[in-house]
């Protein structure tokens, strides 16, 4: 703790850490965050590639990613902090609008004009609010709570997907890769919050390895025939063992 005009004010508790690692934080916070943004991307390709009917995906995480990352690009805009807050959130931005011009083409729908709209009107708020100095801490704050109901609005999303795995105790429905990427995400970004002292950073990070703990608990718990691990590795030996030349 700093004493400072006869007041006590508590000491960031991480700083030498952070002071130390801070440059690797940022670029494993941006990393792991574009990774997992890239997530729309892989949505897009199999459904133009007909792996996937455009008519059986949601839209929904789609949007969410885009315009998540949208709002974490104006709290970064509005901070300056240009890497690694608008780096990493710009390439779900990109791909998430990918994702949805994809869906639109192949299933129509007017999530993309939705998010159109409601990037429009946060740039527009966040814009007027910022042309006005002494409003800045204000529009800081109110953007933040925002940006935080935002992203843990897209952490929550799998809730559904967990009550129907607990219930068909299997993990078929659930993907692997994305989970642990959503794990890695959470964990560096929640270091990345940490040491810029930052709660409206760290605080829906929490809530996001929580959910990430929750669900690697489920592909440890429901391992077997009706995990996506499973089905995974015996498609994968399915295939090897029928370019085996057997003797008679």
């Amino acid at each position: 703790r700093l004493e400072t005009m006869g007041l006590l004010v508590a000491k960031n508790p991480f700083e030498s850490v952070c002071s130390a690692h801070l440059e690797r934080i940022k670029l494993a916070a941006t990393l792991a965050g574009s990774v997992l943004n890239l997530t729309p991307v892989a949505t897009a390709m199999a459904i133009v590639r007909g792996r996937r009917s455009a008519a059986k995906v949601s839209p929904v995480p789609l949007l969410m990613v885009a315009f998540n990352g949208f709002c974490w690009c104006v709290y970064g805009v509005v901070l300056r902090s240009w890497f690694p807050l608008v780096a990493a959130n710009a390439v779900g931005v990109v791909t998430g609008v990918v994702g949805l011009a994809t869906y639109r083409c192949y299933a129509g729908g007017r999530e993309l004009h939705l998010f159109v709209a409601l990037a429009l009107l946060v740039a527009g708020a966040a814009r007027d609010a910022v042309a006005d100095p002494p409003s800045v801490p204000l529009t800081k704050k109110a953007l933040g709570v925002f940006c935080v109901a935002v992203t843990v609005g897209l952490f929550a999303s799998p809730l559904v997907t967990l009550n129907d795995v607990v219930r068909s105790k299997s993990t078929a429905t659930m993907s692997f890769p994305m989970t642990l990427a959503s794990f890695f995400c959470s964990c560096f970004w929640l270091c990345f919050g940490l040491c810029i002292d930052d709660s409206f950073v760290w605080f829906p990070n929490v809530s996001g390895l929580g959910l990430s703990i929750i669900q690697l608990a489920l592909f440890a718990r429901y391992r077997g025939s009706g995990s996506y691990l499973y089905h995974h590795h015996h498609h994968q030996h399915h295939h090897h063992q029928k370019g085996l030349l057997l003797p008679d």
